[in-house]
């Protein structure tokens, strides 16, 4: 069953602006972010190797509310991408990054994104470990864009022929 704030709408604009201040903060750094997919293969790849290796000491600061580079990233990166597939933010955002693992997604229709997921893992683990934004992107676009989520039509397809489903949760 879904965590109770899954199920909450959220205010659209709060990622947005969380994710225009993680773009402001990385120009200063030099690094000129777009939601353009080859700037996100590109530009935000860069970003997370070299300015974003200690995601929880800097804060980007967002009204009265503060929030570590992990969330930054996460909603700059979910942003971009529900921009350009018609996505919608729900559950709810918190200035603490792992609760936002838990309660934060984007729906593209039957397909449920979430990029907190992704960006703790790559943050922690390396893009040895957990591939490159570009890798990230062919494995989720194809959902986003047909909003229908087919990796579970793989595994239900799979269970109705009778075949054993191993299932690896990576997005």
């Amino acid at each position: 069953m879904p965590e109770p704030a899954l199920k909450e709408a959220m205010d659209h604009g709060l990622p947005t602006r969380v994710a225009e201040r993680f773009v402001e903060w990385m120009a200063v750094r030099g690094i000129q972010l777009s939601a353009a997919l080859d700037s996100l293969e590109k530009d935000f790849e860069l970003a997370l190797e070299r300015e974003c290796r200690r995601p929880y000491d800097a804060v980007l600061t967002v009204g009265d509310e503060h929030y570590d580079l992990c969330t930054g990233a996460a909603c700059f990166f979910g942003e971009a991408l529900r921009r350009r597939f018609g996505g919608t933010w729900y559950g709810k955002l918190s200035t603490k990054s792992g609760l936002n693992y838990y309660q934060t997604r984007i729906r593209f229709g039957a397909y449920h994104f979430a990029p907190f997921r992704w960006i703790s893992y790559r943050l922690q683990n390396g893009r040895a470990s957990e591939g490159a934004v570009a890798d990230c992107l062919r494995a989720v676009i194809p959902s986003m864009q047909d909003h229908a989520d087919h990796k579970q039509a793989q595994i239900d397809e799979s269970i109705a022929c009778g075949k054993t489903a191993v299932v690896y949760d990576v997005f």
